[in-house]
């Protein structure tokens, strides 16, 4: 996939490989005004002004989904959780909105470093974890 952000446009190349062969397509979604690219939920989560009872509701970009998807976010609980690395660590839990695939995010609350994150994927009964594991600034 390749996009081209325009006002309120994503256009590009979507490319499929197929047991006939290959073929790309060429693709314009509206999106409505400014968005987040959704490859980076983790960080723009970590930016947010975290603090408890903390919600919004967030634009990002998923083409299959047929381009603007508006998600919640909301921080869920502040807790001290261990690390498998790094220890015992206090952070928000925050929580976003994902179809299909609901993530929660833990961020550090004196660096706003992601610590893990988790998405729950529904229609395959499955999740995935990653978490960080390299040093944080500073240590």
């Amino acid at each position: 996939m390749r996009f081209a952000f325009d006002g309120n446009d994503a256009a590009g190349t979507v490319a499929s490989l197929g047991a006939a062969g290959d073929s790309v397509a060429q693709v314009c979604q509206p999106i409505g005004g400014p968005i987040f690219d959704s490859n980076v939920i983790d960080l723009i989560v970590a930016s947010l002004p975290l603090r408890q009872g903390f919600t919004a509701e967030l634009p990002f970009f998923i083409y299959e989904r047929g381009g603007r998807v508006s998600m919640p976010v909301a921080v869920r609980e502040r807790a001290t959780v261990a690390f498998s690395r790094l220890g015992q660590r206090e952070v928000w839990v925050v929580t976003v909105g994902v179809p299909g695939a609901p993530a929660t995010v833990w961020v550090d609350t004196q660096t706003h470093a992601v610590l893990r994150v988790r998405y729950d994927i529904s229609a395959r009964a499955m999740s995935f974890t990653d978490e960080r594991v390299t040093p944080l600034p500073g240590e």
